[in-house]
């Protein structure tokens, strides 16, 4: 449904700054924890070959949807941001989260590697080593200072810091927009950024959910 919104906004003339946001206490605690995402339940969803990590492959093609919209993205997150959701933020262009915010990737202490390994692109090599490992959080005031995120706001100020950003971005005309953004993107993707995060899929699917070890 989420990637649906986005080619219906990208459709749209009127719409050139994107914001994803949760709508309840936290932007979201990750993807799949009600279940209800194997390829049973959802035949229509995955790629045009299914099989080991179809799940995680959709995503990662819907992630690079957002990363190939010729609007700008903005992730605006509150509460928790974990898991899966920490991926789709990573994908965005700007993220602007809360300074209380609690931003990781906890299923790396006993469920799989990540899907999408987005922590070298954004965080310092020993930050991103030390969050792999351990599955343990930033705090948004945290990620502003290593740079996953772009500002750290107090929670009560979030949405109306984000709205105008947002709106600062929209006074740049859309086609120009729209040629910045992939003249940025196309200078990591000659660094080879869409290899290693694809490679991820594989690599969590090696894994299969074999349980903690110690």
């Amino acid at each position: 449904e989420l990637f649906h919104a986005l080619r219906v906004a990208e459709s749209d003339p009127n719409v050139s700054v994107i914001i994803i946001k949760g709508s309840g206490r936290c932007f979201s605690a990750g993807y799949d924890l009600g279940g209800g995402i194997t390829p049973e339940d959802l035949p229509d969803v995955g790629p045009l070959v299914p099989g080991a990590a179809q799940w995680a492959r959709h995503l990662n093609a819907g992630y690079f949807l957002i990363w190939d919209l010729t609007q700008g993205v903005i992730a605006q997150a509150h509460g928790y941001c974990l898991a899966g959701v920490s991926e789709l933020a990573s994908y965005c262009d700007l993220f602007v989260v809360a300074d209380d915010a609690l931003i990781g990737y906890p299923p790396v202490r006993d469920m799989s590697p990540p899907d999408n390994c987005w922590f070298p692109w954004h965080l310092p090599m020993r930050k991103a080593k030390e969050m792999i490992f351990t599955g343990d959080p930033l705090t948004g005031k945290q990620a502003a200072e290593y740079g996953l995120a772009n500002y750290a706001v107090p929670a009560e100020e979030l949405e109306a810091f984000t709205t105008k950003l947002a709106e600062r971005i929209a006074l740049v005309p859309p086609s120009l927009l729209a040629l910045s953004k992939r003249q940025i993107n196309r200078t990591y993707e000659t660094m080879g950024i869409r290899n290693p995060l694809s490679a991820g899929n594989d690599i969590m699917a090696l894994y299969g959910g074999g349980g903690p070890r110690r």
